[in-house]
């Protein structure tokens, strides 16, 4: 569905007409029993489900909250066919969540969908006098049969890892059915007991073609990646890239990690992404590729919490058993498109140039941050990150550049 764009005045309207529907919310129910505190694989989610017991077309049958790093995803089903250009974004027509902060009532909230996507696709309104300001909130919308998902990033809202309650609430106009309006909540009674859980980007998860030495040209992204670390140079790497605020990919050798285990984990802290480099650096084969990954993995996870989904090959060397090989065991194989030849040492301005002139949006950028003197790679980066900044690039991480789903890790 496209943007619906709600304007001001229908904002208004329906803050006042929903601050009515929002005295109907009942007390808060543990109907949901709090998670113990420890480490969790999955991602929080709550599923309700509810009865057809009002006709129309917005009684709720199912509702669920979803966890994923920094965002909600509310997904709700209703009883007849729907579409989200049906919502009017005045209280007639409207499905909402009500989620209040454990302990906190003054914070408690009411997020209604209002759109189909965008900046407008949510509207926020307060549950209790001196709560929340009205505001508009962005979200992602997609329809599905008889519903819609809906993602968010909850601190927009003012939410942070926490323990809350919460509930689904739709109303619309009845025919018959009701007297003025139509309203369904999900639990029936009360609400729900959850927990928003605190998270940390334990990886990524590989997809799409097994081997890449580009990405989309869409975006005007480019990753640059640094082979052979961790070494002395991949702090003076970090400090450059921390200088202008952009990402790079590190791909590591697996025997160096753990006497360099604070390097790799200053790559991970600072928002860059680690991949895999092999255990010593041979040229790969089908007979020994798996030998050669696995350690490494395990090095890099033992010193970060990162499990990498990314391995460049040795060289560039990859025949075609290789790459399946790789993606058996989880990971994509990246090559490059643009290739400085800094391990030749050519000197810093070369270096610079050769980037400079064959980077295109999408490209892959090779270059060294260990195996032997790489002060003149350094020296070129100071130049290079500044200049492609400066013609629009944006300089991602490998997995941001190929659109790579996270993969998180929570803590309750």
């Amino acid at each position: 569905m496209g943007l619906r764009v709600v304007s001001r005045a229908v904002a208004a309207a329906a803050a006042a007409a929903l601050a009515a529907v929002a005295a109907t919310a009942g007390p808060v129910s543990t109907t949901a029993a709090a998670a113990p505190a420890a480490a969790t694989v999955a991602a929080p989610t709550l599923r309700l489900v509810d009865a057809a017991d009002t006709p129309g077309k917005l009684d709720l049958r199912s509702v669920r909250l979803t966890q994923s790093g920094g965002s909600l995803a509310l997904t709700f089903r209703v009883n007849e066919p729907f579409a989200v250009s049906e919502l009017s974004g005045t209280a007639d027509r409207i499905v909402c969540v009500d989620i209040i902060p454990r302990g906190h009532p003054a914070r408690g909230e009411r997020v209604c969908l209002i759109g189909g996507g965008g900046r407008h696709a949510l509207y926020r309104l307060p549950l209790a006098r001196g709560g929340p300001r009205p505001k508009f909130v962005a979200a992602r919308v997609r329809h599905i049969r008889r519903g819609a998902k809906v993602t968010f990033g909850y601190a927009r809202i003012g939410l942070r890892a926490e323990r809350i309650d919460w509930s689904a609430v739709s109303t619309w106009k009845g025919r018959g059915a009701c007297r003025n309006l139509c309203h369904d909540s999900v639990p029936n009674r009360g609400r729900a007991a959850w927990a928003i859980d605190a998270f940390t980007i334990d990886g990524c998860t590989a997809a799409g073609p097994s081997q890449r030495f580009a990405g989309p040209a869409g975006g005007n992204m480019v990753a640059l990646t640094f082979d052979d670390g961790p070494s002395v140079y991949t702090p003076q790497v970090l400090s450059i890239l921390n200088r202008y605020g952009v990402h790079a990919t590190f791909f590591e050798i697996g025997r160096q990690v753990g006497p360099l285990a604070a390097t790799s984990r200053a790559v991970i802290r600072d928002g860059d992404v680690i991949g895999d480099h092999t255990w010593s650096h041979p040229d790969l084969t089908v007979q020994n590729t798996a030998a050669q990954v696995r350690p490494t993995q395990a090095a890099i996870y033992h010193a970060t919490g990162f499990r990498p989904c990314l391995l460049r090959p040795p060289y560039g060397i990859a025949p075609a058993g290789v790459v399946g090989v790789v993606r058996s065991l989880g990971l994509l194989t990246i090559q490059w498109d643009v290739d400085p030849s800094d391990w030749s040492r050519p000197g810093a301005a070369v270096i610079a140039r050769r980037v400079l002139r064959a980077v295109r949006p999408g490209s892959i950028v090779i270059m060294h941050d260990g195996g032997g003197d790489r002060s003149e790679t350094v020296q070129a980066l100071g130049t290079i990150v500044p200049v492609l900044l400066g013609r629009g690039y944006h300089l991602v991480t490998v997995p941001q550049l190929l659109g790579l789903r996270p993969a998180y890790a929570y803590r309750r």
